[in-house]
């Protein structure tokens, strides 16, 4: 099935797209457009690769019930189709929201992974580690209420994991929160 999907976002990438660039141009500067579409467009097929990466973390037996929670709502988001940046209305550009809802997922979860876990994915995870280079870029490519808006849905997406997970530490994950919060950074 992805690989339908990953085929499908390389024809798009393929095919000239104006809306990319009409949507990027409110972002950067003209002479930086090109090098702009072609990182949307490096960044978007990356996409169904860390699909596949967060699907094994999910279906790993040992991977933390809250991360695989955390997991399941992204997944959930990739797909209803009326996101912040539906594909239907911004064609390349609309992918652009779920490759980097996906690839903050990651980041933020890799270091709750058991090393097992990440040693039979370590090529996986070497090639998302790079792109964590793209995703600092493709920030400033983002409508900054919808940046807020995703940022806000991994916020949600993790608390809600921990409700679920675990009802009596509510009370201590809405006291740390302040208008931010990530409990899952692998920053450790």
């Amino acid at each position: 099935m992805l690989e339908a999907f990953a085929s499908r976002l390389r024809a798009e990438v393929e095919r000239p797209n104006e809306n990319l660039d009409r949507y990027l141009s409110r972002f950067v500067r003209a002479d930086e457009l090109k090098d702009a579409s072609r990182v949307v467009s490096l960044y978007v097929l990356g996409l169904p690769d860390n699909i596949n990466l967060l699907n094994a973390f999910l279906m790993a037996g040992k991977t933390p019930l809250v991360v695989k929670m955390f997991y399941a709502s992204v997944l959930a988001y990739l797909l209803n189709p009326k996101d912040f940046l539906p594909e239907e209305s911004y064609r390349l550009y609309g992918y652009l929201d779920d490759a980097y809802l996906v690839a903050c997922a990651l980041h933020r979860t890799l270091g709750h992974i058991p090393r097992s876990m990440r040693e039979k994915q370590k090529d996986e995870i070497a090639r998302m580690e790079a792109q964590r280079d793209l995703t600092a870029k493709v920030r400033d490519y983002l409508p900054p209420v919808v940046l807020e808006k995703l940022n806000a849905a991994l916020d949600s997406f993790e608390l809600a994991a921990f409700v679920i997970c675990d009802q009596s530490k509510v009370g201590e994950v809405q006291s740390a929160l302040g208008s931010r919060f990530s409990t899952l950074s692998d920053e450790d």
